[in-house]
């Protein structure tokens, strides 16, 4: 086991993974410029959404700073953990609103907030962010509000990232 508290500085969770990752992180390769190229050339989407508009570039760099040359396994790593556990995490959001918790809905949105924003998922995080402010200020109806936008944004995160795994 390992932790980093927050707030952290990048060099800190570089040197955790690094730890953890050993040389399974030495071995990842980017993807090709080919790959790359196709990819900008089709417009970067799939069907279930372009990825421009579900990942945000700076903190996908970030990640890319703290992973190195083993990026393309850690984002893998980060996005399979979620798509196994943010949907539970989505699913005891949506049992908090339904029961006017406000508490658990201001703790359920900041575990799927922090869960999105590990991979770079900037808009659910956001849409999160506020759904926890509301749940911490007691404001069910903005939660509800919120968790609208939520439920097609999160959908499409979900979708694009099924799709593309490997």
């Amino acid at each position: 086991d390992d932790l980093v508290v927050k707030p952290f500085k990048i060099s800190s969770i570089g040197e955790c993974l690094a730890k953890w990752l050993g040389d399974h992180a030495k071995d990842a390769k980017p993807p090709s410029e080919e790959v790359a190229a196709e990819t900008a050339a089709s417009g970067g989407a799939d069907a279930a959404g372009k990825e421009e508009d579900l990942f945000e570039p700076a903190l996908l760099d970030n990640l890319k700073e703290i992973a190195g040359e083993g990026f393309e396994a850690v984002l893998e790593n980060l996005r399979t953990l979620y798509v196994d556990n943010a949907p539970a995490a989505f699913e005891t959001l949506e049992a908090s609103i339904g029961q006017a918790e406000a508490k658990g809905i201001e703790e359920a949105a900041h575990g799927l907030k922090s869960m999105s924003m590990n991979i770079a998922a900037k808009s659910t995080g956001d849409i999160c962010a506020a759904i926890e402010q509301a749940g911490r200020d007691g404001d069910l109806d903005e939660a509800k509000r919120q968790h609208e936008a939520l439920q097609s944004n999160f959908a499409r995160l979900i979708d694009h990232l099924r799709s593309n795994e490997a």
